[in-house]
């Protein structure tokens, strides 16, 4: 690359050039006028110290921080299609090559993902989905040791998991976990993970919202994300969100791209509902959610009137299980829930995140209204199981919303003659259901020969038949019998 130097005299000459040449570099600013500060900027003293602060306190976070987030790789076998199955299966080349003989193919897949350490002797969070179906595991800390880990338990609902390394008695750094219920829009938050591998990238923005639900997946109203605009790309799952203060606020689980990268929508599990989980995946090895056993539904601008309230927010009881711990309590249709544990409820998804991730045997002080007056209510938590969940009566099931027959036979003016069913109270009307002719007042009590009795038993069905595409309801309507098909 350069020719060797065979006279030391010229060497030596060189390397005196150099020195002379760099002690002559103020001389050498001054004489071409190169100014080394921005006067504008330096002339506002107060902004420009804000901001270096600024700048410090994100290097501190950086510092501090980084050590505790890992990069985690796994690896699993999946079973792939060969590319000529379709070509042997063509009738025209079975005439000539015969059936194909199944041969199952595997390969290794691998995926990157990040995570936090959260104690000193090795325990680590990240996302289930980044460990799901793993075989191995393998962790890589920011100091470069590299260790293998197991799955000490994992929930799929809230996407979290639960991992564990050998320390071999070294003590490992822990990021320190903050408050996520005293996070608010606008605050400042910090991202620390391995998008596309490129390990221990900083990214920084700000809250954009919070109990985000539904936009994400459809187990949203057990996480109610918290939205940021800060970057986060696949491989930052399972990473920490902070806040100013370097303190984990949320664990960073997904985006909403149409590209596959970050277009400044990321979501993140909040970390008080993490704890929860972590807390029973090491205590019990599983997680048990709570449950009151009401039916619900948000409440829109007619109803915030009719209740006298100062925005639209609050979730509306329109039925309540016999025998539930929302029974026992007193709570009766009808009732408006504003508050859990002094904290507003916003909307449906809000308060089953809020009772879900609450222990059963857990106790909540609900602060609703009825008759135009306020109520504390306390209620003793029960303990979730799949086929028993407090509904969002506000979320449609084929773009139809549902009541139970006791509630709305005299309203809707339903025949004493109809004993069991729900109640169609409202259907979108861009839904396959009002194309087939289901119209509010309708009940119905078969879907696909299965007899729906009542919110329960409709309940129960839709938690069965969740891969279903086609359904044949029977409805009443007056003095009327009928089945309609529906595609979902």
């Amino acid at each position: 690359m350069f020719k060797k130097i065979k006279n030391p005299k010229i060497l030596i000459i060189f390397l005196a050039f150099g020195i002379a040449l760099c002690s002559q570099q103020t001389s050498f600013l001054k004489v071409l006028n190169i100014p080394n500060t921005n006067e504008e900027v330096e002339k506002d003293k107060t902004s420009l110290e804000t901001a270096i602060n600024l700048q410090n306190t994100l290097r501190n976070i950086a510092k501090s921080v980084s050590p505790a987030v890992v990069n985690i790789r796994t690896e699993k076998t999946v079973k792939v299609q060969s590319p000529f199955d379709d070509f042997f299966n063509d009738p025209f080349f079975r005439r000539f090559f015969g059936e194909p003989q199944e041969k199952e193919q595997k390969r290794k897949a691998q995926s990157l993902g990040t995570g936090i350490i959260i104690s000193p002797d090795g325990y680590i969070i990240t996302n289930n989905h980044v460990v799901q179906a793993a075989e191995t595991i393998i962790v890589n800390l920011n100091d470069k040791r590299t260790f293998k880990a197991k799955i000490i338990g994992a929930d799929e609902k809230t996407d979290i998991a639960l991992l564990k390394i050998d320390a071999k008695g070294v003590k490992l750094p822990v990021a320190p976990l903050g408050d996520s219920d005293k996070i608010e829009v606008g605050d400042f938050a910090i991202a620390i993970g391995n998008p596309f591998g490129l390990n221990w990238t900083f990214t920084f923005g700000v809250i954009s919202a919070t109990g985000r639900s539904n936009a994400v997946d459809e187990n949203a109203p057990f996480k109610s994300y918290i939205q940021t605009d800060v970057s986060i790309n696949p491989g930052n799952s399972g990473g920490p969100l902070l806040n100013i203060r370097g303190q984990v606020i949320g664990i960073n689980s997904a985006i909403y791209s149409t590209s596959g990268g970050s277009i400044g929508i990321g979501f993140a599990i909040p970390i008080n509902i993490v704890k929860n989980v972590v807390t029973q995946l090491i205590e019990k090895g599983k997680v048990e959610r709570g449950y009151i056993g009401i039916y619900i539904q948000d409440v829109d601008e007619n109803l915030a009137k009719y209740y006298k309230l100062d925005k639209v927010e609050g979730v509306i009881v329109t039925d309540v299980q016999a025998g539930s711990p929302a029974e026992k309590a007193g709570l009766k249709p009808g009732d408006l829930i504003v508050k859990v544990n002094d904290k507003n409820v916003e909307d449906a998804s809000s308060l089953i995140s809020m009772i879900s991730n609450t222990p059963p045997g857990g106790e909540v002080n609900l602060k609703i209204k009825r008759n135009n007056q306020e109520i504390d209510v306390k209620i003793i938590v029960g303990k979730r199981s799949e086929e028993v969940a407090d509904i969002n009566r506000g979320e449609p099931w084929l773009g139809m919303r549902f009541g139970s027959l006791k509630d709305y036979a005299e309203k809707l003016q339903i025949s004493s003659a109809v004993k069991a069913g729900v109640v169609v109270i409202d259907i979108d009307t861009e839904s396959s259901a009002y194309e087939a002719g289901i119209r509010p007042g309708d009940v119905i009590d078969m879907i696909n020969n299965t007899p729906i009795k009542d919110l329960d038993a409709l309940t129960s069905f839709i938690s069965k038949n969740k891969d279903k595409k086609q359904f044949l309801l029977r409805l009443i309507r007056g003095n009327r019998i009928y089945f309609v098909a529906i595609e979902n």
